[in-house]
């Protein structure tokens, strides 16, 4: 646990590379980021749906 926290603590000063937009990645980058928030946009709600159904009945 310690060790995860630690990583956590020093990982920006491991990684020295410029961060780069969304305009300078790839196609394949901006398809599979898409298809990743339309999932989370869907199954969402459904779960939050299905939990709020089982708790209310």
């Amino acid at each position: 646990m310690f060790r995860a926290i630690l990583l956590f603590l020093l990982l920006p000063r491991i990684d020295h590379r410029k961060a780069h937009s969304l305009r300078h990645r790839r196609a394949g980058f901006r398809v599979a980021l898409s298809v990743f928030v339309a999932s989370f946009s869907v199954h969402g709600p459904a779960g939050v749906g299905a939990i709020g159904a089982d708790i209310l009945g």
